[in-house]
């Protein structure tokens, strides 16, 4: 399931064309687990924070030129959204 939507997100132009799909599936769980670690076990109160930023950096490193750069970007802003559960 994660393989193919990395990859959906890929074919849609979303993400570059040379993405390691893999790559991205293994740090988007590495983030869920750091955080799940971090919140629930050693009950870090910055462990949200860190999720989302670490996320947001993921992101950026594998995005097309152009994409999140609109309103819709703006609007999603860190602080605005809820942390990944």
């Amino acid at each position: 399931k994660r393989v193919g939507l990395v990859s959906a997100t890929v074919a849609s132009g979303d993400f570059v064309i040379d993405t390691d799909v893999a790559q991205v599936v293994w740090e988007i769980v590495a983030v869920y687990n750091g955080h799940h670690m971090a919140q629930r076990f050693m009950r870090d109160p910055s462990a949200d924070t860190r999720a989302r930023t670490a996320f947001e950096g993921l992101v950026q490193r594998f995005q097309s030129a152009g994409v999140g750069s609109g309103p819709s970007a703006r609007a999603t802003a860190p602080g605005k959204r809820k942390a990944p559960r």
